[in-house]
């Protein structure tokens, strides 16, 4: 849209120009500097400004008819009507022209009509190419620059006297249309009131009333937008064509103050927003709608030279809950994004009465009791990615405890319950995780080696920690960033086992959400023993084609009870944890393990050994070339051909690599 933009200050230019050039110059010279200007408008902006008649009323007040904004290409050739306006009457100031500072005093505009065509989608590669060139030519302006600049032409050429009539806009693209109509816009006595008419797609027509008031001196606004009908809700227009998203509320209400301090280099922006029964749907965020009542926040935004930063004096308030973030984004030579987060202890009751509604649905009507606190911090920029900082904890205060469970009692796993097998969210199996269960075993019927090579491998502290591993989670961030797509998890056992137990296998955000909270609930008021945790995870964890649990993964790998395992066994069925469909891709044409994995069963031996579950002899004689298939799966193995090592790489990335990560980090430093 910022085209769009250039478009409505080329509209201000020309009238400080023509206000401009009436006052100090007779009409013949007043004629060229127009012409003189309007070319360089044009070659700057790539728009062509054409009127029919210009009018002086009077020293200070001039009317344009028929103006008409044309695009131009490189050679000046006009390409597309841009906008048209019947009729336009400025009345300046005379004193801001005295100062050489064009003021209007009033302004009335009659008949727009604006059409934008947008350029379709662009791929990747043009995205980073854009994205280069941007780069390497480097912005002449600063961030504060812009943003004062913006505003300081805004409120000189917007009136406390305006009205607008008969506004149309369309925005258009090859897969996107959207017209919005202003019938009328008027602002007098420091107040504003207008129509608004939006229709986007094949959604219904929206009829909007918008009112506020308007303060030039204080440099101040204030919105409320609402529906004409009573049953209708204001939806933003744009958002989902542009991000996906669909953002609904009953009521928009916004207050902003502008304040630019120069000598500082310092701009900034304070004021509060609210929204009466707000509603969020993104499809990567959550496959419902998500219900966030009427949230309100107190804002400061402070912008300079190379950062925007949210102060922590904002507030932002949530139903019960109310909490101040700090947020600072760096744009400068690198890019940095800071995020702190700071809530003293107050009633959990506020939190989890607060949880918008469908974001963690297991949760819903869940009563608490006590007191918590909650600390966040993230920190990065991106020259120097393994700074990286990420802390985040939540604490319980003597006296929490869970008076009622919500959809779901998180105590389920301590008694006997059906897990529910999904492969690729469709249902494959129902498993009962009980001793009445000819395939369930409990831990001590488990071999030793097997029961510790996957501890070591998937979370070697899991009966130390409580639930969450900052570092586990700080690295994978890292490694995430620099490779631009969702390449490690970070999950402990913990983790993986309430996102089977409890929640769908849907990839959103609110899923990882719900998931923390519930491991957070369960890990710090012990709804399960981590004994019991363990051995449902052994018993219930996909380990091949269809095959779930310890029991079922010894017979179908090496034709044994999982307490017969050796400890190369062992290693082995903790190596394909992560992907077990996927276990041929482990052996070579001759039917043995590659020799590339040979040091993951020396990492893993190695931790047996310190943990003296394994003598040094034995340790030596561990090798990944002695794993020998007997069950099931060797006649698998026998009748399908084997992968290479690239093939198998190529099948990860694709399957790993969701688009959302290229657009979240696809950050690039200049010069490079």
């Amino acid at each position: 849209m910022k085209k769009l933009l250039y478009f409505i200050i080329t509209i201000f230019v020309l009238i400080a120009l023509a206000v401009g050039a009436v006052f100090i110059f007779s009409d013949t010279i007043m004629k060229k500097v127009l012409d003189k200007e309007l070319n360089e408008v044009r070659d700057k902006y790539g728009v062509q400004v054409e009127y029919d008649d210009l009018k002086f009323n009077d020293l200070s007040s001039m009317t344009f008819n028929g103006i008409s904004l044309y695009k131009v290409d490189a050679d000046k050739n006009i390409t597309d009507t841009i906008a048209t306006v019947d009729s336009l009457t400025a009345t300046a100031q005379l004193r801001s022209l005295m100062k050489k500072k064009l003021k209007l005093v009033s302004l009335r505009i009659a008949g727009v009509d604006v059409v934008y065509k947008m350029k379709s989608h662009r791929s990747d590669a043009d995205s980073v190419e854009v994205e280069a060139e941007n780069v390497e030519q480097g912005s002449k302006k600063s961030i504060y620059e812009k943003f004062n600049q913006a505003t300081g032409l805004f409120f000189r050429m917007m009136p406390e006297r305006f009205s607008l009539t008969d506004f149309n806009l369309s925005v258009e693209s090859d897969s996107f249309y959207a017209k919005i109509a202003v019938p009328r816009f008027q602002i007098k006595d420091d107040k504003f009131e207008s129509d608004v008419i939006c229709q986007e797609m094949t959604h219904e027509i929206q009829n909007l009333s918008l009112t506020g008031t308007y303060q030039r001196n204080d440099q101040t606004i204030t919105a409320d937008i609402q529906s004409n009908s009573d049953t209708a809700r204001v939806i933003v227009p744009f958002i989902e064509y542009k991000y996906g998203a669909k953002i609904a509320a009953n009521i928009f209400f916004v207050k902003v103050s502008v304040d630019a301090d120069e000598s500082a280099g310092l701009f900034k922006i304070r004021g509060n927003a609210s929204a009466e029964y707000l509603s969020i749907y993104h499809e990567r965020l959550s496959a419902q709608t998500l219900n966030c009542g009427s949230p309100s926040s107190d804002f400061l935004l402070n912008i300079d030279k190379n950062s925007i930063e949210l102060d922590s004096s904002t507030v932002v308030r949530l139903e019960k809950l109310e909490f101040s973030p700090y947020v600072k984004l760096d744009k400068g030579d690198n890019f940095g994004l800071t995020i702190k987060l700071n809530k003293d202890r107050f009633p959990a009751d506020n939190l989890f009465s607060s949880i918008p509604r469908g974001l963690m649905p297991s949760l819903e009507g869940i009563k608490v009791e006590g007191d918590i606190d909650y600390h966040l911090l993230f920190s990065f920029d991106m020259d120097n990615i393994d700074s990286l900082q990420f802390a985040s904890s939540m604490k319980k205060y003597p006296g929490f405890k869970i008076t009622k469970f919500g959809n779901v009692d998180l105590r389920k796993m301590q008694d006997t319950f059906t897990y529910l097998a999904y492969d690729q969210n469709v249902l494959q199996r129902k498993i009962l995780v009980s001793e009445a269960n000819p395939n369930y075993r409990k831990l001590d019927d488990i071999s030793v080696y097997l029961r510790n090579a996957v501890l070591f491998s998937e979370d070697p502290s899991f009966f130390r920690h409580r639930g969450f591993l900052e570092s586990a989670l700080r690295e994978s961030m890292i490694k995430n960033i620099k490779e631009k797509r969702f390449a490690r998890g970070g999950s402990t056992i913990s983790m993986q086992l309430v996102k089977n137990v409890f929640l769908n296998r849907e990839k959103k955000l609110q899923r990882k959400a719900e998931e923390a909270m519930i491991v957070w609930l369960i890990e710090n008021n012990v709804l399960t023993s981590k004994d019991r945790m363990y051995e449902v995870y052994l018993n219930v964890i996909e380990w091949g084609p269809n095959v779930y649990g310890a029991a079922e993964a010894a017979k179908f790998y090496f034709g044994k009870e999982p307490s017969k395992l050796t400890a190369e066994e062992a290693i082995y069925l903790a190596m394909i944890i992560p992907r077990p469909k996927k276990f041929k891709w482990c052996f070579d044409d001759e039917g043995k393990l590659r020799d590339s994995y040979e040091q993951y069963f020396s990492t893993i031996s190695g931790r047996m050994l310190n943990a003296e579950i394994i003598s040094e002899k034995e340790k030596e004689k561990i090798s990944c070339k002695n794993v020998e298939l007997t069950g099931d799966a060797a006649k698998m193995l026998k009748s399908g051909a084997s992968v290479t090592t690239e093939e198998e790489d190529d099948v990860e990335e694709a399957e790993e690599k969701p688009s959302i990560f290229k657009k979240l980090f696809k950050f690039r430093k200049k010069g490079k």
